[in-house]
């Protein structure tokens, strides 16, 4: 991820956008895995973790309506 978000500085001038929906704290959530992508990548300057809380729905949409582009690392939702 922090290759690919590398390659999105370089090409396209982007700033990552860090959106974590889960407040919890611990290795395992997503704020942890963003910090370590984040300082994984080669300009930090170029990435900004929101603030770790419970965005509802409507929040959510209105952050993720100020990016040109999203991407998701969650599973998507299978139905049986």
């Amino acid at each position: 991820m922090a290759k690919f978000l590398d390659g999105l500085v370089e090409r396209h001038d982007a700033t990552a956008a860090f959106l974590c929906n889960d407040a919890n704290e611990g290795p395992s959530y997503e704020r942890a895995v963003s910090a370590i992508v984040m300082s994984a990548t080669k300009r930090v300057d170029r990435s900004c973790l929101v603030p770790n809380r419970y965005w509802s729905p409507q929040q959510m949409l209105s952050l993720s309506g100020c990016c040109r582009m999203t991407v998701s690392t969650r599973s998507p939702l299978r139905v049986l």
